[in-house]
């Protein structure tokens, strides 16, 4: 029921009737909905958990077309997992957020194996920029500008992915981030 995108035109709010019909669709009871804005909160609630579905199912098949060295395959795949994280925003911004770093991430690898350095850069960066906590976002980095001759720049970036993993931990579990 999502790929209807049961929105109304001009960025609307949907009808009742099609909130309805697409939670009923979806198996989702509403029973208890009194109000409209309750309605509204649950329709919302299915959309971006289905979108999530949708974006998890993408990366899961773009993670194994990346592995049974598919790379074209994985980059289209990873790109409709992008947009459908990117469509999520409007619902759910912060979920949204967690799962582009990390998708953007894993396109740059998908790149940097079609020997494509360039757009492996740009993907990396904006992976980066978008979840900056990702520690494989700062090494795809690191690997995308070594790949297209910025050693120095490289070494920056992979300092750069060490120190957001040390800060990651709470003082005193530095022999734990050792370990890992």
């Amino acid at each position: 029921w999502l790929h209807e995108r049961p929105m109304a035109s001009h960025g609307q709010a949907p009808s009742i009737k099609t909130m309805r019909a697409a939670l009923r669709a979806a198996k989702i009871d509403f029973s208890d909905c009194f109000e409209l804005e309750e309605l509204t909160a649950r329709f919302h609630s299915a959309m971006a958990m289905n979108a999530v579905n949708s974006v998890e199912t993408l990366r899961l098949k773009a993670n194994g077309a990346f592995k049974r060295t598919s790379y074209e395959l994985a980059v289209r795949l990873y790109t409709l997992a992008i947009a459908e994280a990117e469509a999520l925003r409007a619902c759910d911004p912060a979920r949204s957020a967690e799962l582009i770093g990390p998708l953007l991430s894993n396109r740059s690898a998908a790149y940097r194996a079609l020997r494509m350095p360039t757009q492996a850069l740009a993907d990396a960066r904006e992976a980066v920029k978008r979840a900056p906590g990702f520690i494989k976002g700062h090494v795809r980095l690191a690997q995308a500008l070594a790949a297209v001759g910025y050693s120095a720049e490289a070494l920056e970036a992979a300092d750069a992915g060490a120190l957001s993993a040390m800060s990651a931990y709470a003082p005193g579990d530095e022999g734990r981030c050792a370990k890992e």
